[in-house]
């Protein structure tokens, strides 16, 4: 009988203390480390496989799409925040949600809030090197890239 049954985890139990044995995290594993990271594992994917099946739903679709996966944690706060830096392939881009002030909330046609943004645009970059809305970079190191918060 497997240490996955014994648990009932559907999440396997020996690869996870393979690769806990094998990535030099520490010395020795206790045997009840795998079966616990397993368990959290298995917990967490299927909570985001509930919510993208929710997702999934809302847009009458049958199938999980990456972008419901992407779409799913985003959503839920405790989700994005964990999983902040991840990238999801064909997960699409998230557009920020409209702060009621500005070109782009206006209900204007795309051309005309187009234009406003291009004019807006061309009045602060006569000033400015950068829009007001974006900080100044905080190392002038070539390679080294900043994550904005705007």
């Amino acid at each position: 009988m497997s240490r996955s049954s014994r648990a009932g985890l559907q999440f396997p139990v020996a690869r996870i203390h393979q690769l806990m044995c094998n990535g030099n995290y520490a010395d020795r594993i206790g045997a009840g480390a795998p079966v616990l990271l397993a368990a959290v594992l298995e917990y967490v994917s299927a909570e985001i496989f509930a919510l993208a099946g929710k997702v999934a739903r809302d847009e009458k679709k049958i199938r999980i799409t990456p972008r419901h996966l992407q779409l799913a944690i985003s959503n839920y706060a405790e989700l994005n925040k964990l999983l902040d830096g991840v990238t999801i392939a064909q997960g699409d881009l998230l557009l920020p949600k409209r702060s009621g002030h500005g070109p782009a909330a206006t209900r204007s046609s795309g051309k005309k809030a187009f234009i406003e943004m291009l004019n807006l645009y061309k009045c602060n970059h006569q000033t400015s090197p950068l829009p007001p809305q974006l900080p100044p970079p905080t190392s002038n190191h070539p390679g080294h890239i900043v994550r904005w918060s705007g």
